[in-house]
């Protein structure tokens, strides 16, 4: 399940870029609209392929004030909040990287959406390749090590965009120079910690809060990027690069703190 998961992730991230790219050359406001049927279709498959009950098996827990056992042990699982949060900032990272890449290639360089979108490829890419190997990864390497090794390259990506972000890229040079690095750095991360990630938050729960846990965790990851993109676009804040930079090396020290917490244990 775990490289399929991976797969279906990372190709789906690789496959949202060239399509946004085609359909914000029609029209920007369609990028709006374009998910909601593709939703609508994906929630009636589910609803009919989707076993019913599969990972909300909590109804005899039931206890206190009628919150399931399974939920409150969730929400004081520190593990599967710390995860959440490191995932939430490598994910928040992630698409204030991309929009600001997106802003920086169109206006300076003059590219089409759809060029942009082609550009955008390499933080994508790395994780489709490896997609098939996650599995593997895991289960040679320990998710601590995997995770730390892919967190510790968006800070560097973003602040080489950040020190670059001065001057502005106006030919492909620039963007080889500039812009490339910090989204291959991201990618390349993006690839160790993906299944990782997601393998860690589950870990310790019991089967029937797979589902439960699937469902905050995937929560706290959006909720991530949300937060991160309302950040970059404030304009009395701080430079968007500065902000990306700052989430990033969050998300690695909650990973080393990760590294440490299990030294103890052991």
């Amino acid at each position: 399940a775990l490289p399929i998961y991976s797969a279906f992730g990372s190709s789906g991230f690789l496959a949202g870029l060239l399509i946004s790219g085609l359909i914000t050359q029609v029209s920007w406001r369609w990028t709006f609209l374009f998910p909601a049927p593709v939703a609508l279709v994906l929630f009636l498959l589910g609803t009919r392929l989707v076993p019913a009950g599969a990972g909300a098996a909590v109804s005899a827990d039931a206890v206190g004030r009628g919150v399931p056992v399974s939920l409150r042990s969730l929400l004081v699982s520190r593990q599967l909040w710390r995860t959440a949060l490191g995932a939430a900032a490598l994910n928040g990272s992630l698409w204030g990287l991309l929009f600001m890449c997106t802003f920086r290639l169109q206006g300076a360089l003059g590219w089409t959406p759809l060029q942009t979108g082609a550009a955008l490829l390499p933080a994508a890419l790395p994780a489709a390749i490896t997609a098939p190997l996650s599995r593997r990864l895991v289960g040679r390497f320990d998710t601590n090590r995997l995770i730390v090794v892919g967190a510790v390259m968006p800070p560097i990506g973003s602040a080489l965009y950040w020190l670059s972000s001065g001057g502005q890229p106006f030919s492909l040079g620039g963007y080889a120079a500039d812009v490339l690095p910090g989204l291959l750095l991201f990618g390349t991360g993006l690839a160790l910690c993906f299944a990782a990630l997601h393998v860690q938050a589950l870990a310790g729960l019991r089967p029937a809060q797979y589902g439960m846990a699937t469902a905050l965790y995937q929560t706290a990851v959006q909720l991530g990027g949300v937060l991160v993109l309302v950040l970059v676009t404030i304009p009395a804040g701080l430079p968007g690069p500065a902000i990306v930079t700052v989430v990033s090396l969050l998300g690695f020290l909650v990973a080393l703190y990760g590294v440490t917490l299990r030294g103890r244990s052991a």
